[in-house]
């Protein structure tokens, strides 16, 4: 893989649902950084963790905390009755940056990127459904 290069797998669609329940993703960044992404619809309950591997270090995001191997360095916000979620944290930033003129923290430059790295894979996939599968 060229630095840069995306590689995707997904499962066949679901019969029920007609979509695929299960998605990886492989990608290897222009600084020689290696991304794995996986999801599943069929994680109960639902986890929405990140594990960051570094040279030095690893990070472990999960219930809205980030820690290393030590100790919690974000503590997980006090939202008191209503748990806000990132997205809905992202959604909400994106809505005070219309009302007060400022940049929002996710800006179109920022996220550029990632919707490259997406567009990669989706083209990996759509290659793949492209190929007359072997019974």
């Amino acid at each position: 893989m060229e630095a840069g290069d995306v590689t995707a797998w997904a499962t066949s669609p679901d019969p029920q649902l007609g979509i695929s329940m299960d998605l990886s993703i492989l990608l290897r960044t222009a600084h020689d950084q290696a991304v794995t992404v996986v999801t599943s619809y069929r994680v109960l309950p639902p986890v929405h963790d990140y594990l960051v591997i570094a040279d030095e270090m690893t990070l472990v995001h999960a219930h809205d905390e980030l820690r290393d191997h030590q100790r919690v360095l974000v503590p997980a916000a006090d939202h008191g009755t209503y748990d806000t979620s990132v997205l809905d944290r992202q959604n909400l930033d994106f809505f005070a940056s219309i009302l007060s003129g400022s940049e929002p923290v996710s800006n179109a430059p920022s996220v550029r990127p990632v919707m490259a790295a997406l567009q990669a894979a989706q083209d990996v996939l759509d290659r793949q459904d492209a190929r007359p599968r072997s019974e």
